[in-house]
């Protein structure tokens, strides 16, 4: 599965969010799940909810079309090190 997680049009956020378009993809393509997050403190729980319907672990996230990517791990990591 591949999340991808891209910035909302100014005209789609409302006073205080939510600021992002998060989208899980699963391997075949052909399964999609989206959520609005509103921030990317909210990622890892989006993660989470999408393995969970799509039976399958996140193998990469990328950020605004490319820019740039992340691993699960990595994402998970910076998690923990912001609660410690």
């Amino acid at each position: 599965m591949i999340v991808s997680i891209n910035k909302l049009p100014k005209g789609f956020i409302g006073p205080g969010g939510p600021y992002y378009m998060a989208k899980a993809v699963d391997v075949t393509g052909k399964w999609e799940i989206t959520q609005m997050v509103q921030s990317f403190e909210n990622l890892p729980k989006f993660i989470k909810e999408a393995e969970k319907c799509h039976k399958e672990q996140c193998v990469e996230v990328i950020f605004h079309n490319g820019l740039w990517t992340k691993t699960r791990d990595e994402i998970f990591s910076q998690e923990k090190a912001g609660h410690e």
